[in-house]
């Protein structure tokens, strides 16, 4: 199969002043990013398929604000081993990554970011781990042995709101890791440096809890710990304050938010009726500013909330010199959201035989538009195998991309099976989430949103470093199919940038300057047409996460799937992916041959020799050259004195005086031609331009250059046979991922049924279904089915 390279020009001003509005100031506006992945374990061979969601981070709506999306593979010891440019199309692209027979075994990154999240000081890109397992290398990197290491706790403690302030009784949580950086449940109880037992506590999710404690002056803490062995450690208590401000939240009927602002008797004599603020922002984004005069020790406000879409919202007390005093996250979750439901035609089903199964939504709440959804059908086995998705789009947008580091097992505080999902978020939220929200605005924007590709450089003198006045730049973008001309002047310093330009596949751009007076010359620097990823942050063994399978199963799976694959020639095997067909040698394209489909032959035609590709215009070359062709003083071309129909290419509607000779193949003219109806009565010039890699290997100037642009790569098709065809029966379905679906679109409250192929082994199947809402409500669901051979 022959992908063609598509290209598509749109130029226009590309402006980098992005704003959000808030009932106090503007802001930039940020972006988030997910991938739905179908799996996580995978081969070298496979295919690794990907949907992206690009959101705008207030409202967690698709986003209109970039049309370009990095998508990198990154390797173990930190390192870019593929990369892809995704068209974002309305906030959604989709794109796979092919993984070379040589993947070594190991823990990978699969990242993706715009290039507008670089602004940030903490950048928020999607990061998921995946696993690769290569039967061929011994998998050192994988062994079971390697989770096995010394059991050593460490324990940190999250006073509410901030800080511990004497004789103010405020709410610690506390989090027990291990040295992987796993959770571990723990106990353990306070003392005063008396001796005096002050309160005792104990975990309840993954490693984290909570205790009350009012410290009183004088006295100093400390806390004894006890983990799952028996074993105990000694930690200190965080330094407490003579004076301070401490809140206490929580989420109250009616969608409104309660603020309990507590000092003491010390601090309150200082700040008595003074004005305080209480700011309430989501992903520093919305942003509400609140007045209060506190008088009291103990002072409470009642916050609407209505305004805020779900997810976190941080609340932050401050003074009048805007110095924050306490901080504290808050999740909301409202009520009635859809439900997105998988439903499939039988629970058990047949290697190889047609599943059938439809997705729809359900719930109270009506969607009066569109919901965007990717679906993936893989082994059970080559996916996470907790009882909750590892991670997905709800947790991701909602919750773990606004928090500092990796959560685990986030879907469960989403799951509605989950009685104490709020209790645990709470508890999350006070402990990773604590104090600092991860969202850091510049002033400035370095980098802008994307809408395609850039072409930029600079024009200078030949002798000096000084900008030619009155120069222009003339570009050329030319595929196998499609050519666009265009022309700009240089600024006052020399330096010219074209945006906005939209490719699929790759381009030959040619450029060339010409002077005031219209002839070639200066010097034509281009800029590196090169992008330059972001810098990789090293993961430690703590943001690493742990195998849910054994890698001794894994391994012997992969040596399975390498036998197989080598066992069967590709004209007899089915594997996932495309099936391309490849040639030994590629024929050269004949343009001329394409350009003349409509006619064959011209009355005439002027080909480019190279004493005429140094000509500076189109109409100089075209002057005295073609029987019955006239050019005016204007540089008006006509045909036996009338106005011609113009053709670049063949292709009608191309204004071609901005062509540079030297990217002409030849001219043909038609006096006549009923061919194109009445526009050919007056006569006819094509413009048929160069093709091929060699047809403009002209000898280098300093006033031209041909680059090569990279645009977005192609989508490619995910391969899924149909066994109810009367193939041979000696054919092998090995696939993992058994069906891959990028863009399943539901209208309003509607559905939409799904049917493909099982492969050929008994397994359990995993069905995952994500998506977004087009008013910003994101949409997960998961069922497994079972694959049984018949008895």
């Amino acid at each position: 199969m022959t992908l063609i390279t598509t290209l598509i020009i749109s130029f226009f001003s590309f402006f980098a002043s992005y704003l959000a509005g808030t009932d106090n100031e503007s802001i930039p506006l940020a972006e988030k990013v997910y991938l739905h992945i179908d799996r996580k374990y995978y081969f070298p061979g496979d295919d690794i398929w990907f949907k992206a969601y690009v959101v705008n981070a207030s409202t967690n709506e698709l986003s209109q604000n970039t049309n370009t999306l990095h998508v990198e593979l990154v390797s173990p010891d930190s390192k870019i081993i593929a990369s892809r440019t995704i068209r974002i199309d309305l906030g959604t692209g989709n794109g796979e990554i092919n993984l070379n027979e040589l993947t070594p075994s190991g823990r990978y990154r699969i990242r993706a970011y715009t290039n507008y999240l670089r602004n940030y000081e903490n950048p928020i890109f999607f990061s998921k781990e995946i696993v690769i397992i290569n039967p061929s290398d011994g998998g050192k990197a994988l062994s079971d042995t390697t989770r096995f290491i010394e059991n050593k706790i460490e324990i940190s403690f999250f006073p509410e709101g901030g800080s511990l302030v004497e004789n103010i009784s405020s709410s610690v949580a506390f989090k027990a890791v291990d040295q992987s950086g796993k959770a571990s449940d723990v106990s353990g109880q306070i003392y005063s440096n008396a001796g005096e037992l002050i309160a005792t506590f104990q975990s309840t999710h993954l490693g984290m809890g909570k205790f009350n404690f009012k410290p009183v002056p004088g006295s100093v803490y400390y806390a004894v710990i006890t983990d799952s062995y028996g074993k105990e450690y000694r930690a200190e208590i965080p330094k407490i304050l003579n004076e301070g401000i401490s809140i206490h939240t929580a989420v109250i009927q009616n969608n409104k938010l309660l603020v309990k602002v507590s000092t003491n008797e010390r601090t309150l004599s200082s700040i008595n009726n003074h004005e305080h603020f209480i700011s309430i922002s989501s992903r520093n984004l919305n942003t509400k500013n609140y007045i209060i005069r506190i008088n009291s020790l103990v002072h409470n406000v009642i916050i609407p909330i209505n305004d805020f879409p779900d997810g976190i919202i941080k609340v932050t007390l401050s003074g009048l010199e805007g110095l924050p005093y306490s901080e504290e996250l808050v999740f909301i979750q409202k009520s009635n959201h859809p439900d997105l439901n998988i439903t499939t035609d039988k629970p058990v089903y047949k290697p190889r035989e047609q599943v059938r199964f439809n997705i729809s939504l359900s719930g109270d709440s009506v969607v009066h538009d569109k919901t965007y959804l990717s679906l993936s059908v893989a082994e059970a086995g080559s996916c996470d195998k907790s009882s909750y998705p590892s991670s997905s789009i709800v947790s991701w947008f909602l919750l773990e991309s606004d928090i500092r580091g990796p959560v685990e097992d986030p879907y469960s505080y989403f799951e509605s099976s989950n009685l104490n999902r709020l209790r645990d978020m709470d508890l999350l939220l006070l402990t990773q989430g604590w104090r600092d929200f991860r969202w850091k605005y510049e002033s400035t924007a370095q980098y802008l949103n994307e809408k395609g590709f850039s072409i930029s450089g600079r024009v200078k003198r030949m002798l000096r470093n000084k900008p030619l006045a009155g120069t222009r730049v003339n570009v050329g973008l030319l595929t196998n199919n499609t050519s666009a001309f265009l022309s700009v002047n240089p600024d006052s310093a020399g330096r010219f940038s074209i945006n906005g330009i939209d490719i699929t596949g790759s381009a030959k751009v040619l450029v060339c300057t010409t002077d005031k007076e219209n002839h070639f010359g200066g010097w034509l620097i281009i800029d590196s047409t090169q992008y330059k990823p972001a810098d990789i942050e090293e993961l430690s063994p703590q943001n690493q996460l742990f195998l849910t399978r054994r890698y001794s199963d894994l391994r012997k799976e992969a040596i399975l799937k390498k036998i197989q694959r080598e066992s069967y020639k590709l004209s007899d095997t089915i594997s996932v992916g495309e099936v391309f067909v490849t040639s030994t040698r590629r024929e050269p394209i004949d343009n001329v041959h394409i350009s003349r489909s409509q006619y064959i032959k011209p009355d005439n035609e002027l080909i480019i020799t190279p004493d005429l590709e140094n000509r500076s215009s189109l109409s100089s070359v075209v002057s005295g050259r073609l029987r019955g062709v006239e050019v005016s003083d204007l540089g008006e071309i006509t045909v036996r004195g009338q106005t011609p129909l113009i053709l670049l290419d063949g292709i009608p509607g191309r204004d071609i005086s901005l062509i540079p000779p030297y990217m002409i193949d030849r001219i043909d003219v038609l006096y006549w031609s009923s061919l194109y109806g009445h526009q050919g009565a007056n006569g006819i010039i094509n413009v048929i331009t160069k093709r091929g890699e060699n047809s403009l290997a002209e000898k280098p100037e300093a006033y031209k250059a041909k680059i090569t642009l990279k645009g977005y790569d192609f989508p490619r098709i995910f391969y899924s046979p149909k066994h109810n065809t009367n193939e041979p029966a000696y054919m092998s379905d090995t696939r993992s991922t058994i069906h891959w679906e990028p863009n399943v679109i539901l209208e309003n409250n509607g559905s939409a049924s799904i049917s493909y192929f099982n492969a050929d082994k008994t397994t359990t199947i995993e069905v995952k279904a994500e998506g977004i809402t087009s008013d910003g409500i994101p949409l997960t669901s998961r069922i497994r089915y079972d694959v049984k051979s018949q008895k």
